[in-house]
């Protein structure tokens, strides 16, 4: 069996990681991530259009013999 040699340890301790930094910084990034989404919501909300939302009885029933709604009848 070959012998590869054994993992290299560290002689000294890794300096501590502050944990509280670590959460500040995750808790700016969720708030901030969230501020965003609601300023696109209401953004979208002032600027979109109403207008043609629903279809009139002759779109309607234009679209009931195409497109993807229709099938074929066997």
């Amino acid at each position: 069996m070959t012998n590869y040699g054994t993992i290299p340890t560290s002689s000294h301790p890794s300096p501590p990681i502050d944990l509280e930094y670590v959460s500040r910084a995750k808790h700016r990034i969720k708030s901030g991530a969230m501020l965003t989404a609601v300023v696109l919501v209401l953004v979208h909300a002032a600027v979109r259009r109403s207008d043609n939302l629903f279809l009139d009885e002759e779109a309607v029933a234009a679209s009931e013999y195409s497109g993807l709604t229709s099938y074929p009848s066997s």
